[in-house]
């Protein structure tokens, strides 16, 4: 890939990626880095994909994805984003993918009983 556009580079990436039998991202999204001068790419997979997100990780080369930040509460479960952040081994801009993962709730936290 050597296109200078980064909306074509980031959906060429993830076109690439399915082309190799990894799972279809629910979108992609392009940002920026925090320099602002290059372009940023999220690959972001369906909920609790973890095995996923390991493949698109393993793929590009990148280091082993992790849980992030604290476990967060929606209205039916518990999840921590599961991702990595690597450089894109073509182009060198900024790669993020992640899957939004169920967690258990946290030990400290008492959970209503029905």
């Amino acid at each position: 890939m050597t296109t200078t556009d980064p909306r074509r580079a980031a959906f060429a990436l993830a076109a690439e990626g399915i082309d190799a039998g990894l799972p279809v991202p629910f979108f992609v999204q392009v940002g920026r880095d925090d320099d602002l001068s290059r372009a940023a790419t999220l690959i972001q997979l369906a909920d609790d994909d973890r095995d996923g997100v390991e493949r698109w990780a393993t793929w590009l080369s990148m280091p082993r994805p992790a849980l992030s930040l604290q476990p967060m509460r929606s209205e039916s479960r518990w999840w921590q984003p599961f991702e990595v952040v690597g450089q894109h081994p073509d182009t060198g801009r900024t790669v993020w993918v992640k899957s939004h993962v169920t967690v258990p709730a946290p030990a400290d936290v008492k959970e209503p009983t029905r």
